[in-house]
């Protein structure tokens, strides 16, 4: 995968998960971090009683963030299993905000 730009990535994010099914919104892209929210699961209904789905997800993003920037930290403050929504920052470089978020941070290898 190509390094993407931070348009480009919250673009991907989106495109990726509409074809599977998925339901994600861009709220906030920036050079330091992204925010999005989704409402709806490729699972449907048995999403909400499938909490590792979450972990999925994270890693997905994680894996395309690093990709793209080199680092990135993927905190899912609210999941679909749990909240009915997922709402999800991804920092994609460390900053002192990043650097208080507990969540699971993803480097290049």
């Amino acid at each position: 995968m190509d390094r993407l730009s931070v348009e480009q990535f919250a673009e991907a994010v989106v495109d990726v998960h509409k074809k599977i099914g998925a339901a994600f919104v861009t709220l906030e892209k920036t050079s330091e971090k992204f925010i999005f929210t989704n409402t709806m699961s490729p699972f449907g209904s048995a999403a909400k009683s499938l909490p590792g789905l979450s972990i999925l997800t994270s890693s997905i993003l994680g894996t395309m963030a690093v990709k793209s920037f080199g680092y990135a930290k993927v905190s899912m403050r609210k999941t679909l299993a749990k909240d009915g929504e997922d709402f999800i920052i991804i920092y994609n470089r460390k900053t002192e905000d990043s650097e208080k978020e507990k969540a699971t941070d993803y480097v290049e290898t």
